[in-house]
């Protein structure tokens, strides 16, 4: 989630990691689902807000 908040894409996060698309974005879904976030945005929010991104 870190690497979201600098803005990287999907694509780029899965080139990065060397990893499928299809990881990526089920990584951020679950990511979301834990946090209670709607999306993306608002789950980098929730990781500041609760101090574990800064």
């Amino acid at each position: 989630m870190k690497i979201i908040s600098w803005g990287e894409s999907t694509i780029e996060m899965a080139d990065s990691m060397s990893i499928s698309e299809l990881a990526v974005k089920q990584y951020v879904k679950t990511a979301m689902k834990k946090l209670g976030a709607q999306n993306r945005s608002h789950a980098i929010g929730e990781l500041f807000r609760r101090g574990i991104i800064t």
